[in-house]
């Protein structure tokens, strides 16, 4: 996350404006989130429950749709681009500067 503000701030100053989202389901709004990430409406479906993975065995863990992240970011934001990136992932301080 640190990656994504600092390139945040680096956008900013060529006056660029980025938006941060979050999409997580309700029971992860325990998770601390940075005053500078706006939230989207809470996930409601994940694929474990979609394709019935408990049937074969599989460990429960919920992993959203990517139509579903995309559909709340598009709804949460007036952004010209939606660009999905997860937290985890490590940003170059100039990503959204050449991304546009």
């Amino acid at each position: 996350l640190a990656s994504m503000l600092n390139a945040r701030s680096f956008a900013s100053n060529t006056g660029l404006s980025v938006e941060l989202l979050s999409c997580e389901f309700d029971d992860d709004e325990k998770i601390a989130r940075d005053p500078l990430v706006r939230p989207t409406a809470p996930l409601t479906r994940s694929a474990y429950e979609l394709y019935g993975l408990s049937r074969y065995g599989i460990k429960k863990k919920k992993l959203p749709m990517l139509s579903d992240i995309l559909q709340l970011a598009y709804k949460t934001t007036d952004a010209q681009f939606l660009i999905y990136t997860n937290a985890d992932i490590g940003l170059q301080e100039d990503f959204y500067v050449k991304a546009k």
